[in-house]
């Protein structure tokens, strides 16, 4: 045991011979806190060396709950567990001397004591002194303190703050097992080592305890060797060296913020630095700006890039470049709060400026918004094509900063401007190919690509790529955090792929959260009501009636100079829907006729709704089957043409009998047949198509019917359902309507014959 304490070579020498020569019945077990000068490797090669190193005897969460809750009957919470686990990365030593600690309190007691524990460290730090620190030569010492700053200990970094060779000390100090782990490089991807973050701690400690007059120095070596932003900004600031940190900051942030996501360390390094000398840094305003955009905090973000804004246009033309960049930030700003004259102020501030690429595809995409919102498609669609352009050439050149040009693109390339006429295949080519080039990192930029092409996906009628493509952004967005204007896109896509499957219920939540986020954010308030509209639709799919008349009066109340242009054409199929609920015929079918003819003026009501096909259903559904067919065909036509079948398949099972009457009457009966092939005939999720009538029994109604069918009351089925018995009486009229039956025993009775339940 020990045998790092034997410095004799013969000793050495002797044990070798030993090895070499063993009889076969000897085994030895050699304790030592690093490797010995022996012949290790001969023996792995012969396979006579069994070696437990540190990461067999790091305790895993279940042993360190065992060690300190079984053994040592602390009875700790999990939380505290999983603190304690995190701190001290499973090292045992810690976890003996920590549990000890806590034994001596009553358990009431020990979590507030464990969290006072960890913040003062003082007995781990005593024993690392005593046991580990103080027992080094002097050279490795030294240079255990110096680099302890470093979170990545490369030869070049440690050579960089050492002023020495630091090869053969490196590898010294993995010998040595001195808390280092082995981590590849992230720039040269060669071996580089990594302190165990306790040892770090206190290494950095000692350091400034023992020689605080080179702390900064040590900071600005490491700041100028390293070869990442990020890392040398915080070096900078630890030396306090303000000004380099900052101008550090400004050059780098279009990549820390576009290209890694660095929103929330950007920010933390901007709070960092002197509030007088941020006030003299016009580029740091904007920064500023920048990451309050990110987050979401609009006011924010606008006070910070007119504060940049006046401070560029008085610096002259040196500074034009980053005051188009100000202005075209706003621009964006501008549009979220529904601020037309300063949209249209900021695109063409901008526009009058030098820009790089990145910012004239910003602006030509704010531009283009505005456009749309305009209804003047010619030219929105005009603006995206040049910014596609100018995303293609960057990507075809393999440009350094093409992550940079593409990232706003994305940001700004939703599913409405997509369906605008012919821009669906451009998009669609750009989306696969950016993907192919940046899908290896999580970025900003892949967020938003992989949000773009769930809902690409969902409109070529690839629902379960749709689904996992919709799932991956949301996971991107939990892990980078921020972006509130992105995420929406993918939850109204899984949404989508529920109703085409008629889970209806599983749909709802989705819906509801899309409502509430646009409120509470007050961000992109001019699509609230395409999401009301959605919402409520989708509450009369479930026989909420209440809900579904809230979400149209809300609409109705919506009003604002920007308003999203499917509005009007929403806001006519949901009242038409209610009506039709409510037996009041001419009403659904003059506000069904109105909502189709602005649906075929505003290419993007499509996303939303097909105010044609609930015509067709509408007349499908009271036997107007020749009215059906005229009001189906155009929409089938157009699913043919441009090979979107989602625009059927977000509209779930009320598809299935128009479907079914194309095939019969002729009409695009192939297309009508691979739809209902990729629907599988709707009968998911507990929906139900009768043939008689043509009408659709939702999941809910299918609730309703089996109970029926058991003999319950109405007032048995609202207990059983959590709903009120008039909610049942709804449920009951709707069921008999739709399966043409004269009074509940029939309707069961019918519902055997078709095999419903």
């Amino acid at each position: 045991d020990d045998l790092h304490l034997v410095n004799d070579p013969a000793t050495y020498v002797a044990l070798d011979y030993l090895f070499t020569h063993q009889p076969p019945l000897l085994r030895l077990i050699i304790g030592t806190r690093h490797d010995p000068p022996l012949s290790l490797a001969r023996l792995r090669v012969r396979g006579e060396l069994a070696e437990l190193r540190a990461p067999a005897l790091r305790f895993s969460l279940e042993e360190t709950r065992a060690f300190l809750n079984d053994s040592l009957h602390l009875d700790l919470a999990t939380e505290d567990l999983n603190a304690l686990q995190s701190h001290t990365a499973g090292w045992p030593a810690a976890l003996r001397l920590l549990g000890t600690s806590l034994s001596a309190t009553s358990t009431a007691g020990r979590s507030s004591l464990l969290h006072t524990t960890l913040a003062t460290r003082h007995h781990l730090f005593e024993f690392l002194a005593a046991e580990v620190l103080d027992r080094q030569p002097p050279q490795m010492r030294a240079f255990l303190l110096t680099t302890s700053i470093l979170p990545e200990l490369t030869p070049a970094l440690c050579q960089a703050v050492t002023g020495e060779d630091a090869t053969d000390l490196l590898q010294d100090v993995d010998r040595r097992n001195l808390f280092v782990t082995t981590i590849p490089d992230p720039h040269t991807h060669a071996l580089a080592y990594r302190y165990h973050a306790l040892f770090a701690e206190f290494l950095q400690r000692q350091l400034a305890l023992e020689m605080p007059e080179r702390v900064p120095e040590l900071h600005r070596r490491a700041a100028e060797a390293q070869p990442s932003a990020a890392r040398a900004i915080e070096h900078y600031l630890s030396a306090e060296l303000w000004d380099e940190a900052a101008t550090l900051l400004e050059r780098s942030s279009d990549e820390m913020l576009l290209e890694q996501g660095l929103t929330a360390s950007v920010e933390g390094w901007l709070k960092a630095l002197p509030s007088a000398l941020l006030e003299t840094r016009p580029q740091a305003r904007l920064v500023m700006g920048a990451c309050a955009l990110q987050k979401g905090a609009l006011p924010q973000a606008i006070l910070y890039l007119e504060q940049a804004t006046l401070q560029l246009e008085q610096g002259g033309p040196a500074l034009a470049a980053l005051l188009g960049e100000a202005w075209a930030i706003l621009a964006g700003c501008y549009f979220l709060v529904n601020d037309v004259p300063h949209v249209v102020e900021a695109i063409e501030r901008a526009l009058a400026l030098p820009l790089q690429p990145r910012v004239h595809v910003q602006v030509l995409m704010a531009r283009a918004w505005l456009h749309f919102y305009g209804r003047d498609w010619n030219a929105a669609r005009a603006d995206v094509g040049t910014a596609l352009d100018l995303a293609q050439r960057s990507l075809a050149a393999a440009a350094p900063r093409a992550a940079g040009v593409l990232t706003p693109l994305a940001f700004y390339l939703k599913s409405n401007v997509a369906l605008l006429p012919g821009l669906l295949p451009q998009i669609e080519a750009f989306c696969y190919r950016a993907l192919a080039a940046f899908d290896a990192q999580p970025s900003p930029l892949l967020l938003a690509l992989r949000e773009l092409s769930a809902f690409i996906h969902l409109w070529r009628g690839r629902l379960e790529e749709a689904a996992a493509s919709a799932q991956t952004a949301l996971d991107l967005q939990a892990r980078l955090g921020g972006y509130p204007f992105l995420g929406l896109d993918s939850r109204a896509c899984l949404a989508y792929v529920h109703i085409a499957a008629g889970d209806y219920a599983a749909a709802q939540p989705l819906l509801d959260y899309i409502v509430s986020q646009l409120e509470t954010q007050a961000m992109g308030l001019a699509e609230l009501p395409c999401a009301l509209y959605l919402a409520g639709a989708n509450a009369i799919r479930l026989g909420d009636w209440d809900a579904a008349r809230a979400a149209a009066a809300r609409m109705e109340a919506q009003s604002r100079p920007l308003d999203a242009p499917e509005t009007p054409a929403l806001r006519l199929t949901l009242r038409a829907l209610l009506a039709m609920d409510e037996r009041r015929d001419d009403d659904a079918e003059n506000a069904l006729r109105q909502a189709a003819a602005l649906a075929e003026t505003t290419p993007s009501v499509a996303l939303y709704s097909s105010p044609a096909l609930l015509l067709a259903h509408f007349y499908a559904q009271r036997g107007r089957h020749p009215d059906a067919l005229a009001a189906l065909r155009p929409v089938l036509a157009h699913v043919e043409r441009d090979a979107c079948p989602g625009l059927l398949l977000k509209e779930g099972p009320l598809t299935v009998p128009l479907l079914r009457l194309a095939q019969d009457r002729g009409v695009y009966p192939a297309l009508a047949a691979r739809i209902l092939a990729l629907m599988g005939n709707a009968s998911a999720a507990g929906a139900a198509f009768v043939p008689q009538t043509g009408a659709t029994l939702t999941a809910r109604e299918m609730d309703v019917l089996r109970l029926l069918a058991a003999g319950h009351t109405n007032r048995e089925i609202a207990q059983a359902l959590g709903i009120s018995p008039t909610t049942v009486k709804t449920h009951v009229a709707h069921l008999l309507a739709k399966l043409d039956a004269t009074d509940r025993a029939a309707a069961v009775i019918h519902a055997r014959t078709l095999r419903l339940i």
